[in-house]
C-alpha cells in the first residue's frame, strides 16, 4: 500500500507519522491474510472447497462464518484513508488510531463471539498468525498513545504477547 500525495507533507513531522501508520498498515495487511487463510482453512474443512479468490471475497463480505474478521476490514479500511488524506494529520487522530486498534484486539465480555475473542483463539493456535501479531504490535507501539492513553494497563486487555 502506498499513500497516494499529489502534494508533498506540510512538514518531516507528518511525513514520519505517515510511514508509521503505513508501517501499520502492511502489518495489519499480513496479519489479515493470515487470519483469512486460517479462517478458510476452516471453512473449507467444514463445507468444502472455496471456489476461487471471487468466491472467498463473497464468503468474506457476506457468510457469517467470516462475519467476525468485518470490524478488522473496516478499521483498516479507515486506516488507508486517513493515510490519504491530503492535509497535516492531527496528533488526535494518530493516537486515535492507535486507541482503536487497542479497543479492536481488547476482549470484550459483552461481546463473546466478536473479533477478539475470535482472534485471540486463531493468535495461541496458528503460529502464522502470532508471527503477523508481533509485527502488528511494533508497528502499533510505534505510534504515539497520545496523553489520555499513559494509564497502566491500557493496552490490548489480556492480549499481551
Amino acid at each position: 500500500m502506498k499513500a497516494k500525495r499529489d502534494a508533498p507533507p506540510l512538514d518531516a513531522n507528518d511525513l514520519a507519522v505517515r510511514e508509521k501508520l503505513l508501517a501499520l498498515a502492511k502489518s495489519l495487511l499480513k496479519l489479515h491474510s493470515a487470519l483469512l487463510d486460517d479462517v478458510k482453512a476452516d471453512y473449507e474443512r467444514q463445507h468444502g472447497p472455496v471456489g476461487g479468490p471471487f468466491a472467498l471475497f463473497g464468503l468474506v463480505t457476506r457468510d457469517p462464518f467470516f462475519a467476525w474478521l468485518r470490524p478488522l476490514s473496516s478499521q483498516m479500511a479507515l486506516l488507508d484513508e486517513l493515510i490519504d488524506e491530503k492535509r497535516k494529520l492531527s496528533p488526535d487522530e494518530v493516537s486515535g488510531v492507535r486507541r482503536a486498534f487497542e479497543a479492536l484486539f481488547t476482549p470484550d465480555q459483552n461481546e463473546p463471539e466478536g473479533f477478539a475473542a475470535n482472534y485471540l483463539a486463531r493468535l495461541s493456535g496458528t503460529p502464522e498468525v502470532a508471527i503477523r501479531h508481533q509485527q502488528y504490535r511494533s508497528a502499533l507501539q510505534a505510534l504515539p498513545a497520545g496523553e489520555d492513553d499513559a494509564t497502566p494497563g491500557s493496552e490490548e486487555g489480556g492480549e499481551r504477547r
